[in-house]
């Protein structure tokens, strides 16, 4: 199955359980659901986000590139050869998946 293109949404409402709702019926609409495997919901790892994955079907959270550059840098700051050690895993769980 081909991957789509990512699709963008903003929201300004508090409610974030609002926002992942609109986001399941857009893809209801928008793709043929029953063709899917995996959704990705990518970001920074706010609580807010992360819910999402609990409505949509199919979906899991991940960090967005930033973040986990971020979060790389400093799990391997103080032990030499860490951050290098923590890609190269990374790396093979991605392959392996």
């Amino acid at each position: 199955m081909e991957t789509a293109e990512p699709e963008i949404f903003r929201w300004n409402v508090q409610e974030s359980e609002e926002l992942w709702n609109e986001v399941a019926d857009y893809i209801d609409t928008a793709y043929d659901y029953d063709k899917i495997e995996k959704i990705y919901l990518s970001g920074d790892g706010a609580s807010w986000i992360k819910s999402g994955a609990t409505i949509i079907n199919k979906s899991i959270f991940v960090l967005d590139r930033y973040h986990l550059h971020k979060a790389v840098k400093t799990a391997g700051a103080h032990i030499e050869n860490a951050e290098r050690e923590i890609w190269r895993a990374l790396k093979e769980k991605t392959k392996n998946t």
